[in-house]
This record gives C-alpha cells, sequence and structure tokens, in this order.
C-alpha cells in the first residue's frame, strides 16, 4: 500500500506553462512595437507633446540648479531644444525621449506574476521613475555638450544608457523579489 501523501490538486492556469508565457511576452511586445511604429510614430501628437514636456521638465530641473537655460519646441517638429546661455546644446528628439523603455518596462513588469493592483503601483511608480532619471539624464547631456563636448557622444550612447537601464532592471529586481510569488528568479518558470 503506498503512503506518500497525495500531492494537492491546485488548479493551474495556462499561463503557468513556460511556452505559453514566452509566447504571450513576444505577441505583447511585438503588439507594443506595431502600435508605437504604425499609431504613434506616424500620428506624431502624441510623441511631440511627450517629448516637449520631457525637454521642458529637464529645462526645470536646469533652472533649479541656477543655470540659464532655454527651451525652443518647434510647432511643425517633434523634437525638442534645449540650451544654456543661449547656445544650443542638446536635441531630444522622439527617439531619445524613452517612451518606448516606458512601453517595455510595462510590458514586461505585466508578465511576472503577481496582483494585478501591485503591477499598477509598479508602473505608475517605476513609469515616473524611469521619466524623472530620464529627465535628468537630458539635463546632465545639456551640460555635458556645453561644458565637455568632446566626450559627450561616448557618454550619451553608453553610459546614461547603462544607467537607465540599471534602474529599469533594478525597479524589475524589485518587483520580483517582493511581488511575484513562487520563483524570484524567473518570471517564465513555474
Amino acid at each position: 500500500m503506498d503512503t506518500a501523501p497525495m500531492a494537492h490538486s491546485a488548479r493551474t492556469s495556462p499561463l503557468d506553462k513556460p511556452v505559453i508565457r514566452l509566447a504571450l511576452a513576444g505577441l505583447t511586445l511585438l503588439a507594443f512595437y506595431l502600435i508605437y511604429k504604425f499609431v504613434l510614430e506616424p500620428e506624431r501628437n502624441f510623441l511631440r507633446a511627450y517629448t516637449h514636456a520631457l525637454t521642458q521638465f529637464s529645462a526645470a530641473l536646469l533652472h533649479l540648479f541656477g543655470y540659464n537655460v532655454g527651451v525652443i519646441l518647434p510647432p511643425a517638429s517633434s523634437a525638442g531644444f534645449l540650451t544654456i546661455n543661449t547656445v544650443p546644446c542638446v536635441e531630444v528628439a522622439t527617439s531619445c525621449n524613452g517612451f518606448n523603455l516606458l512601453g517595455v518596462y510595462a510590458v514586461v513588469l505585466f508578465l511576472f506574476r503577481g496582483k494585478i493592483s501591485t503591477k499598477l503601483i509598479f508602473l505608475v511608480g517605476g513609469g515616473l521613475i524611469i521619466y524623472f532619471v530620464n529627465a535628468l539624464r537630458i539635463a546632465a547631456l545639456a551640460l555635458h555638450y556645453h561644458y565637455a563636448p568632446e566626450s559627450a557622444d561616448f557618454n550619451h550612447k553608453y553610459t546614461y544608457t547603462l544607467i537607465i537601464y540599471a534602474i529599469i532592471f533594478l525597479i524589475w529586481h524589485t518587483y520580483i523579489k517582493r511581488f511575484s510569488g513562487r520563483n524570484p528568479v524567473s518570471p517564465l518558470i513555474a
């Protein structure tokens, strides 16, 4: 006679299967890309408003530290420009405004296990952190281009990118460790 304890027959969701979760992740990222590329990017009104707001916020941060900052927001362009002492320093293009990072952050966050309410809190809180850090990045780039233009391109391409990605991974890591449930190592493995 078998004396082994009976296993609990917990109800499982199709989302508990790693292949399904991986396919869902791919489809969600593809959907975000298609919406971004074929709806938001061609229309430009939303991305223009987002980029202009980010440019103005970056200028406000520099102004807080006493810099004579100007903002140029051409109506026919989606880009915004920052000036320091009337000298153009940095262009904030829609490709550099970080909106695509917010989208990827949100998509990946919702693929982790956990309560929807906690995910929404992390979505808003993490989104605000990413927006703020991106504004700091733009302000730092403006200062960098103004005072040390010879190293600004390298730092724009590598240093600041590494910092913002590290912050995104730190937010995801915090969510996984504290709120995702059973497996803190991988969201796609049950």
